[in-house]
């Protein structure tokens, strides 16, 4: 008959070797879902910050593209005001000299101002270019010389009359100052339009490059996410059942105790012998022996303790 010393050793082992084992349990799980969470982390960050400065260096050319190309267009609507500013001047001179209004002056005079507004305007748009700086000087050159010569004209009619004008605009009128800033304007204004071809499409280029690139961060970043919650979901299931199987064994490990009678011989329970006896040796569980491998020197005080208890 088992005395009382072992009785309590031998139910004792058991409820020991479960806390054991669902203690380890719950580090290995806590352990492998801390190290999915902190790698998804830094994964997704090192994305972002590489998928972020790609898509700022990619902003900033987008940017630059769609302001040479609007730098183009500024430049080909300067030229066009400048020319249309001038036949206004021109019209409005002219009107002026055939019926002596006032008002057709004064809207030649601000005609000419516009003119002159637009022609500085257009050197500082094509500074950035030699070519169309040398057909800027030609520009301002033939601009100036038929501004003189409809301020001439004008000088004339309000000093000596229309005889005098006329002879001023006959004078004008064996010059090619309009035809030559009708050329140069169309000249300038050709080749605007070749830059602008190229440049619109290395705006639509870097447009696109940029749309990708965010449509690819966000996909990868996504990606790891999802993965990173299966994982995780994954862990904690299997965690749920572990628990639950753990429970389960607690269970009948107390129920076993509660059924066990201290009158009857041990050897009627040859599984809690058993149990018992691996648990002296260390080796009650797999994950026991992964822990901490079979030492029979670890196993020698939990014996040796149980030995004593049944002397006493």
């Amino acid at each position: 008959m088992p005395q009382k010393g072992q009785t309590s050793c031998n139910r004792a082992a058991p409820a020991r070797a479960a806390a054991t084992v669902t203690a380890l349990f719950d580090h290995v799980v806590h352990a492998t879902v801390e190290i999915k969470i902190l790698s998804g982390f830094l994964l997704a960050v090192s994305l972002l910050l590489f998928g972020g400065t790609f898509t700022y260096r990619t902003c900033v050319e987008l940017a630059d593209s769609v302001q040479w190309v609007a730098h183009t267009q500024e430049v080909r609507a300067t030229l066009a005001n400048l020319y249309g500013s001038l036949a206004g001047a021109e019209l409005a001179q002219r009107d002026y000299l055939l019926t002596a209004q006032q008002v057709r002056l004064d809207e030649y005079v601000r005609l000419a101002k516009v003119v002159q507004d637009h022609l500085a305007e257009l050197g500082g748009l094509t500074s950035d270019n030699p070519a169309q700086q040398r057909d800027w000087a030609a520009l301002k050159s033939a601009v100036q010389s038929r501004l003189d010569e409809m301020a001439g004209a004008v000088a004339a009619y309000q000093r000596y009359g229309p005889p005098a004008a006329r002879a001023v605009l006959g004078q004008a009128g064996l010059g090619n100052s309009t035809e030559d800033v009708r050329v140069i304007t169309e000249r300038m204004d050709a080749v605007e339009a070749q830059l602008l071809a190229p440049r619109q499409a290395a705006a639509a280029n870097v447009r696109r490059t940029t749309l990708i690139s965010l449509l690819v961060t966000l996909a990868l970043a996504s990606a790891i996410f999802i993965a990173l919650f299966r994982g995780i979901h994954r862990e904690m299931r299997a965690r749920r059942g572990a628990e639950h199987a753990l429970r389960d064994n607690l269970t009948e490990v107390k129920r076993a105790e509660n059924q066990f009678d201290g009158s009857q011989p041990l050897s009627r329970f040859p599984d809690r012998q058993s149990a018992g006896h691996d648990i002296r040796q260390g080796c009650a569980h797999p994950l026991l022996r992964a822990a901490e491998p079979c030492n029979p020197r670890s196993a020698r005080p939990l014996q040796g303790r149980c030995d004593r208890q049944t002397r006493s």
